[in-house]
């Protein structure tokens, strides 16, 4: 913040002008080019409201479990993504209730047009009895693996550790454990059911085909086999092997006539490639070099003729493909198969990460700038693509992908409409994040893309989550809904020249059909404010101009008075923040006054504040109220004990962190804290923390420190024969024997990430006569899903009484900013149903706590004390009336 509050008091740069000419390059801008994706992420489930609001146009649902759905069974497998295994999806296997049904009724209702992703893969998900889930990997029948599911352990990764050292893919696996054939019968089948289903509503038009094949051969390696070398050499697979690049435009064709043949009118999109490599190799090359590539071969790309299936390969460089990729070679082949008959792409669809900032939180200043600058590879032909700052990455030319998709287009395929399925500039929760979403969305529009989705979809501010901030929300809402009205940036586009710096600025100017205003969207990249003038041609403006901002002070969207800025029939001049989106909306003459907004206050950034150790706070380890915690695999004690508690909850930044603590008694106790995140998403909690740290404190300062468990080779093998080696690799481990007294474990996420995590503490040592005997967490409760669920086990043979504290105003007192003003507390026996609740300690049970010396210190404040038999237990946490606020939840073992 001191960066930008210091670009903000720079003198004025020199004064930049551009011209306006409404009268030329007028061409209209495609509304799809404002689409989201439909996955959840910190921002949770998507919601119509939340459509509606960002007046979203088009929605997909895409990403790697479309390629396993199994719209019969309503499941889907997940791949590399999460240990293969396949799981229930959304909703129920009936009809208006299955996965995609939901889908489409919420796009449907958020006013925007849908498309659904087709599986192609020859493989899709399928359920055991009963609904049950299943492991393409199972470590029962294919042996010990590099990792597995914590919660569901006989799930391996399908990478086997080889007894000299290094490890290999297991390529044997029978494809029907956890799968089940796909065919374009299978398919049609599920193309008619889109058209009656969910009732009420339109039927589908657009059909995605499929997601990423290129890299089908990693993301679902289970069913579609990676060739190695050496031990691990494979044959080509007759069976499913269709990403041979001749057989890849036959599967592409197929599902295209399928669905046409079915829904008149249909449109498709395709080959939904990941990135610039799947570009220029085939998904056979790829998968082949990269696994030569992981066995050694430092030449992988150079030492095979790329694509062996092909007499002279698409490599061959021909004036319709001059740049010999793979890409430009599919057009023309599928243009070839069309023949006389429907198109079998109506959109060529890519998806692009730019390198290095693409779903990248970082924000220091050089990631800042590159950020900034990134946005050329869109359309610059001079632009190198940038790893960092001046250096460039592994790609070594300009990109410059929307005129270079369009040229290939013409080259082999013309007439075929240019999307963008999948981008991301990374910096949700940052202004900076906020410019570049802001100038790609003004790119696609000049440049003439005609469809576009973000991935993931835009976090939404939420009060819930005080650092869901909400600043690539907004810069979406700058184009389709500045002032809560739906008003927009215009369709049609219009002259603006000369182009400024686009390494600091990206300015846009388009005018709207309906009511003949222009619209300028002038962005400010840069650290420092900006003299502007735009000077007008064809265009007289008439009447008090507009003027909406959006700048590092909040992500909420300012709206200005008219004198923000000086404007007359043919000038417009105002100065731009430093790192800043300004939305000036200008009349033309004779047609009125633009609608002026009531000018809002820019709020005063908050200072962060660092959190310290709370009076001992801890976590609880329950995913969902329905999902208990594992217990240690330690000998059973004849005293009962409390052995883990642990606390699911959101964690953010600054003072929003996720802080536990815990108190041991007389004596040493060997420990276990983690802190999880992504294998959270299996027991579907939203929202997950992609990569926790964790540090361990006393009194005294700071203990030890974890970022990615593996990364301390000195504990892994004891965790892991603790059972308690985590699910993913970038989640966090302390193990550590500690001496009698008070400790706090501190959750935050790596380079300031956000999102629903997990903080557990176990006693490991049995034997050792020191106990847990309290343990408690402090964060931020929401309303919803956002409530703050702890766990606790107890083990042993005999009940034992318990004090469970929910805390808020008292808080205070230790300096905890906004704590929640009435806390309510549940109790609930893991599968066993509410056991108690409370809200104000006195209306229940008031002797019985205060005999235990613990009483809360205000009477709105939560506790419920009861003697327990042994087994896992949840207490929530929720705000009365749905209130927001930090809390404390605690758990005490009594005498």
């Amino acid at each position: 913040m001191a960066g930008l509050l210091g670009g903000l008091t720079a003198p004025l740069a020199a004064q930049v002008s551009v011209t306006v000419d409404v009268t030329q390059d007028r061409r209209a801008i495609s509304p799809l080019i404002y689409g989201v994706n439909y996955v959840d992420g910190v921002v949770g489930v998507i919601t119509p409201t939340l459509l509606s609001d960002l007046n979203a146009t088009f929605v997909r649902n895409g990403g790697n479990l479309a390629s396993t759905y199994n719209w019969l069974s309503n499941s889907e497998n997940h791949g590399n993504d999460f240990y293969f295994e396949s799981l229930p999806a959304d909703g129920a296997a009936a009809n208006d209730q299955r996965l995609s049904d939901l889908f489409i009724r919420t796009a449907r209702q958020g006013g925007a047009e849908p498309t659904v992703t087709i599986p192609m893969l020859d493989w899709i998900s399928r359920l055991g009895p009963g609904g049950a889930k299943l492991a393409s990997f199972s470590i029962a029948l294919y042996g010990p693996q590099t990792d597995r599911d914590l919660f569901f352990p006989d799930a391996g990764n399908g990478i086997r550790a080889l007894a000299g050292g290094g490890t290999r893919f297991i390529v044997g696996n029978d494809k029907n454990d956890a799968n089940t054939p796909n065919s374009p019968a299978l398919q049609s089948a599920f193309v008619d059911y889109l058209q009656l289903h969910p009732a009420g509503f339109a039927p589908v038009s657009y059909f995605t085909l499929d997601n990423e094949p290129d890299l089908w051969p990693d993301t679902h390696r289970d069913v579609v086999r990676p060739y190695g070398v050496g031990a691990d050499a494979q044959p080509l697979d007759p069976v499913n092997e269709g990403d041979k690049a001749a057989a890849s435009v036959t599967r592409l064709a197929q599902y295209a006539a399928m669905i046409k043949g079915r829904v008149p009118g249909a449109l498709t999109l395709g080959p939904e490639t990941s990135s610039y490599t799947g570009y220029v190799f085939s998904p056979f090359d790829r998968a082949y070099a990269n696994t030569r590539a992981l066995n050694g071969d430092p030449n992988a790309y150079a030492s095979f003729p790329l694509d062996g299936d092909l007499a002279g390969g698409y490599r061959t460089r021909t004036a319709a493909n001059p740049d010999g990729h793979y890409l430009p070679w599919l057009l023309g082949r599928l243009k070839t198969a069309d023949g006389a008959g429907p198109r079998s792409l109506d959109y060529f669809c890519l998806h692009y990460y730019p390198v290095s900032v693409a779903l990248n939180p970082a924000v220091d200043p050089g990631s800042q700038t590159l950020r900034s600058r990134s946005t050329r590879s869109l359309w610059d032909p001079s632009y190198i693509d940038e790893q960092a700052v001046g250096v460039p990455s592994y790609i070594g030319e300009a990109v410059r992908l929307i005129p270079r998709m369009r040229a290939w287009v013409e080259a082999n395929y013309p007439g075929l409409k240019l999307g963008l399925t999948e981008f991301n500039w990374g910096a949700d929760h940052h202004i900076n994040g906020a410019t570049a979403l802001a100038d790609v969305l003004g790119i696609f529009g000049r440049e003439g893309l005609d469809l576009a989705t973000i991935f993931p979809f835009p976090p939404a501010p939420s009060a819930g989550a005080p650092t869901q901030t909400g600043w690539t929300y907004a810069a979406f809402k700058m184009f389709r809904n500045y002032d809560g009205q739906k008003s927009a940036f215009g369709d049609t586009r219009v002259r603006l020249a000369p182009l400024p710096d686009p390494n600091t600025f990206g300015f846009y100017a388009a005018q709207r059909t309906a009511d003949g205003r222009l619209t300028l969207m002038l962005i400010n990249k840069g650290s420092a404010a900006q003299a502007t003038e735009v000077n007008l041609v064809g265009f007289a403006a008439g009447g008090a101009p507009a003027f909406w901002r959006l700048d590092g002070s909040s992500s909420a969207i300012q709206t200005l008075g008219a004198g923000a800025g000086s404007l007359t029939a043919s000038k417009l001049a105002l100065t731009l923040p430093a790192q800043s989106i300004t939305l000036a909306v200008l009349s033309p003459a004779g047609a009125g006054p633009t609608p002026t907004p009531t000018p809002t206050p820019s709020p005063t950034p908050t200072p962060t504040i660092t959190p310290s150790p709370t009076p001992t706070p801890t976590r609880t380890p329950t995913p969902t109220p329905s999902v208990s915690p594992t217990p240690t695999p330690t000998p059973v004690p004849v005293a009962s004990r409390l052995i883990n508690v642990s606390t699911r909850l959101s964690t953010g930044t600054g003072d929003n962190v996720l802080i536990a603590g815990f108190v041991i008694s007389s004596g040493p106790k060997k420990v276990v804290v983690r802190a999880l995140g992504p294998s959270l998403a299996a027991f579907g909690v939203p929202g997950v923390l992609s990569d926790p740290t964790l540090e361990l404190r006393s009194p005294a300062g700071q203990l030890a420190f974890n970022d990615d468990w593996e990364m301390n080779q000195s504990q892994v093998a004891e965790a892991s024969a603790l059972g308690l080696a985590p699910g993913a690799g970038v989640e966090s481990v302390i193990l550590m024997t500690l001496p009698a007294g008070s400790y706090t474990a501190i959750v935050r996420g790596y380079e300031n990430a956000v999102g629903n995590c997990l903080v557990e503490v176990y006693d490991v040592a049995a034997a050792q006569p020191a106990r847990l005997i309290n343990l408690s967490t402090r964060g931020p409760v929401g309303a919803g899903d956002n409530v703050m669920i702890a766990g606790f086990v107890i083990d042993g043979t005999q009940p034992k009484r318990v004090l469970v504290r929910a805390l808020g105003p008292s808080l205070t007192a230790f300096g905890v900013p906004s704590a929640l003003a009435d806390p309510t507390l549940e109790l609930v026996a893991t599968g066993g149903g509410t056991l108690a609740t409370n809200d104000d300690w006195r209306t229940t049970q008031q002797g019985e706590i205060s005999a235990t010396g613990l009483p809360p210190t205000n009477d709105r404040e939560s506790a419920v004390v009861s003697t327990l038999a042994p087994g896992a237990y949840t207490a929530i946490v929720r705000g009365r009336n749905g209130a927001s606020g930090n809390a404390l939840v605690e758990v005490y073992e009594l005498p």
